[in-house]
């Protein structure tokens, strides 16, 4: 397990070290309950760029901007390690699901109990190996948009959500870019696995 972490840090800090990126709380949703409907999509883009600079997210279609959307992204900067850890995941992935999430339901642990509408109208989930859980959705708290502020998930205000729903398919690509503080962390950690004993060795005997 240790190693996996370190290669998934080391990835990030070379997508950091490779992206042109400008130098500088949702959810980890259940795995996937049986939906009562799905998106009715029909894909208008090919592909999807998330970027934690700029705190967007941009459709494209043949390298032509379609549409640019605000999000919030997790609350704690880097690439995702493990689960719980607040991170959004970052490089490349697809989009392996659309759900209707309108009657989904999450508890922030805030005090609040269970939030209706907290996902919005749909949950798109991207694939994202060996996390689960992180998708692209809609959101009950429009404030935190331009914010670091989710579990991991992306968030947009719920129109926006329903709009890219209609335009995306199953497979669209989507790219997650770091922003500075997250490839400061990236190499923190790295560093840090990097520096532990491999208790995983077997001695010869």
């Amino acid at each position: 397990m240790r190693k996996i972490f370190i290669i998934s840090c080391l990835a990030a800090v070379t997508l950091c070290a490779s992206s042109n990126v400008p130098q500088g709380v949702e959810v980890e949703a259940p795995e996937s309950p049986v939906p009562d409907s799905v998106a009715p999509c029909r894909a208008v883009v090919d592909s999807i760029v998330i970027d934690k600079v700029s705190m967007t997210l941009s459709a494209y279609r043949d390298g032509v901007m379609v549409c640019r959307f605000d999000v919030a992204t997790g609350r704690i900067p880097g690439n995702k390690v493990g689960e719980g850890d607040m991170r959004t995941p970052e490089g490349r992935f697809t989009i392996s699901e659309i759900v209707d999430a309108s009657e989904w339901t999450h508890d922030f642990g805030d005090g609040l109990g269970e939030i209706e509408g907290c996902y919005g109208p749909w949950f798109m989930r991207l694939d994202t190996p060996p996390h689960t859980g992180i998708g692209i959705h809609g959101t009950h708290d429009p404030a935190s948009l331009g914010h670091r502020a989710s579990e991991g998930c992306i968030r947009l205000l719920n129109e926006n959500c329903d709009s890219l729903c209609r335009i995306v398919t199953l497979g669209t690509p989507v790219t997650i870019l770091p922003g500075a503080p997250d490839c400061e962390m990236n190499r923190v950690i790295a560093d840090a696995l990097a520096a532990q004993p491999d208790t995983t060795a077997v001695n010869p005997s």
